[in-house]
C-alpha cells in the first residue's frame, strides 16, 4: 500500500512542467529526431527511445516533434515514479515499515530525482532498472526458484537496456543467486538466459547493427575515460561528494551514520540483499570518481539508494524512548530543508534563458547586427536574426570574426567555464587546442563589451549561464 501511495504521489509531483523547450537540454532534440525517423545512433541502449516510440505510435503522434517530446518526458516521469515505489517496497521489507515510510518521503523530496524526471534522458530509466533489479533480488531471496531466477535476468536486462552503466547490477544479481541455498548452477543459467533474451527483445535494432553499436560504445567509453571535447579532469576526484550534498540534508547524513552504527552492532552480519543495497551505490560512486567526465545526473542511482539507507537509520531511533516522535520530527526536518530546493527547481522550469536571449537580441541589437553563437547553444528560434553557429574555440581570433562581419558573440559558461575550472586539463594530445581555446575565451572576456549576462538559474539547462558580448570596437583582421 505504501509503495502505491508513493507511486501516485510521484506521478503528481514529478509530472508537472513537461512543456518547456525541447532545445533546453542539449540531448533531447537529437533523441526526439531519432524517434521521429526511426533511426538510432546507438550512443545508448534503446529502452527509453523504443518505449517512447511505441507510446507515440499507439497515440498516433509519432511524426509530431512536440508530442514526442512530451510523451518521452512523461515516460521519464513514469520510470521515476515506478523506481521510487519499488525502492520504498524493498526498503520496507529489508529494514522495516518506518524505514519504508521515511524512504518514501526522502525520495519524493530528493532534488536530483525531481529534476531529472523531467527530461527525455536515460537516467530515470536507469534508476528504474536498478530499482527493479533490487526488487527482483528481494523476491529471489524470499522465493528462490525458476521464475525468480528468470525475473532477475530480465530486471538486469532492463537496467542495461536503459544505460550501459546498468551492467553494474548483473554481478550483484549473480551474487544473490550464489549466496542462496537454492540450486545455484541452474539458477545462474536461468538468470543469464533471461538476461540475454530480454536484452535481445528490448535492443533488437542494436543487435541488427552490431558494427555501428560497437563503434558508438567505443566512443562513449573514450569520452568517459579520456574526457570530452579535449577537456579532462584529474582522477580520482571528489566531485560526487559535493553532488551528494546537493541531494542530501544534515538529517539524512546523521541518519546514515546511525544506520552505519547498526551495522557495527551486528558485527557486519547482514543478509545478502542488505549488502547489495550498501555496496552497489558505494561501488558505483567509486567508479564515477575515476572517470574524468563528470555530471551530476550520473549520481542519480546513488542519491536514491543513499536516501533509502538513511531511512534505515530511522529504525533504531524509533525504538528509543519517544523514538517515534523523534523519527517523525527528523522526517519533517529533512523535508523542510529540501523544500526551498524543490521550490527553486520548480520555478526554474518556468524560465528559459535562451528564450530571453532571443527576445533581447531582437529588441535591442542594431539593424544589420551579425551574431556568432557557440554551436553548443540551442536557442528556440533565430527568425529575423543574422546568426552564425560554429564552435567558438575553432574560429581563430576575434579579428577573424570581425572580418566575417560579426558584431556580437554569445557564449555559455558550460563552454568557457570548463577551460578555466581549477581541475580542468587538456586531454593528452590536445594541449595546443586547449591552450588556443582558453586564450580565445580569455580575449573575448577582456576585450569584448559585455552587454548582458544571465547568471546560473535554478535549472541548469533552462537557466544556463549566458553572456552576450559586442565586439564592434575590435578591428577586423587585415
Amino acid at each position: 500500500m505504501l509503495a502505491i501511495v508513493v507511486f501516485l504521489a510521484a506521478l503528481a509531483l514529478l509530472g508537472r512542467h513537461l512543456d518547456f523547450s525541447g532545445y533546453a537540454h542539449p540531448d533531447e532534440r537529437n533523441k526526439v529526431n531519432q524517434i521521429l525517423r526511426g533511426e538510432y545512433n546507438f550512443h545508448h541502449p534503446l529502452l527509453m527511445i523504443r518505449s517512447t516510440r511505441i507510446a507515440a505510435d499507439v497515440l498516433g503522434k509519432s511524426s509530431d516533434f512536440e508530442a514526442v517530446k512530451r510523451i518521452g518526458r512523461a515516460g521519464s516521469v513514469l520510470f521515476s515514479a515506478a523506481a521510487l515505489a519499488l525502492l520504498v517496497f524493498v526498503t520496507a521489507r529489508v529494514f522495516g515499515p518506518w524505514a519504508g515510510a521515511g524512504a518514501g518521503v526522502f525520495l519524493l523530496a530528493n532534488p536530483h530525482v525531481f529534476e531529472l524526471a523531467h527530461y527525455l534522458k536515460e537516467d530515470p530509466g536507469f534508476l528504474f532498472g536498478v530499482s527493479l533489479s533490487l526488487f527482483a533480488m528481494l523476491v529471489y531471496t524470499r522465493h528462490p526458484g525458476v521464475p525468480a531466477a528468470l525475473a532477475l535476468g530480465v530486471a538486469a536486462a532492463v537496467a542495461v537496456s536503459a544505460k550501459y552503466a546498468g551492467g553494474i547490477v548483473l554481478p550483484f544479481c549473480l551474487f544473490i543467486v550464489l549466496a542462496s541455498a537454492g540450486r545455484r548452477g541452474r539458477d545462474v543459467m536461468l538468470l543469464l538466459a533471461g538476461f540475454a533474451v530480454a536484452c535481445l527483445v528490448i535492443n533488437l535494432p542494436a543487435f541488427l547493427a552490431l558494427g555501428s553499436v560497437s563503434n558508438k560504445l567505443g566512443r562513449e567509453l573514450t569520452l568517459l575515460s579520456g574526457g570530452a571535447k579535449g577537456i579532462s579532469r584529474s582522477v580520482p576526484h571528489g566531485v560526487y561528494s559535493a553532488v551528494y550534498w546537493s541531494s542530501a540534508t544534515p538529517v539524512l547524513i546523521a541518519l546514515l551514520v546511525a544506520y552505519g552504527w547498526t551495522i557495527y552492532q551486528r558485527r557486519f552480519r547482514l543478509p545478502a540483499i542488505e549488502w547489495v543495497m550498501i555496496l552497489l551505490p558505494l561501488g558505483y560512486v567509486l567508479i564515477l570518481s575515476f572517470l574524468p567526465k563528470t555530471h551530476h545526473r550520473y549520481f542519480l542511482p546513488c542519491a536514491a539508494l543513499f536516501a533509502c539507507l538513511s531511512a534505515a537509520g530511522l529504525e533504531p531511533i524509533r525504538r528509543l524512548p519517544y523514538g517515534r516522535i523523534a523519527a517523525v520530527a527528523l522526517i519533517v526536518l529533512s523535508t523542510a530543508w529540501q523544500a526551498p530546493r524543490l521550490l527553486s527547481l520548480e520555478s526554474g522550469f518556468a524560465r528559459d534563458h535562451r528564450q530571453e536571449l532571443v527576445t533581447l537580441m531582437r529588441g535591442t541589437l542594431p539593424q544589420g547586427s551579425v551574431i556568432f553563437i557557440d554551436e553548443c547553444l540551442e536557442p528556440p528560434e533565430y527568425e529575423g536574426l543574422a546568426v552564425i553557429r560554429e564552435k567558438f574555440p575553432t574560429i581563430g581570433s576575434l579579428e577573424a570574426l570581425r572580418a566575417r562581419g560579426v558584431t556580437h558573440v554569445v557564449v555559455t559558461e558550460k563552454k568557457y567555464g570548463a577551460y578555466f575550472a581549477k581541475r580542468s586539463k587538456p586531454v593528452p594530445g590536445k594541449e595546443e587546442e586547449f591552450a588556443q581555446a582558453r586564450a580565445l575565451y580569455d580575449d573575448l572576456i577582456k576585450r569584448g563589451l559585455l552587454l548582458h549576462e544571465w547568471k546560473t538559474g535554478p535549472n541548469i539547462y533552462l537557466g544556463a549561464p549566458l553572456r552576450l558580448y559586442s565586439i564592434e570596437a575590435i578591428p577586423p583582421a587585415g
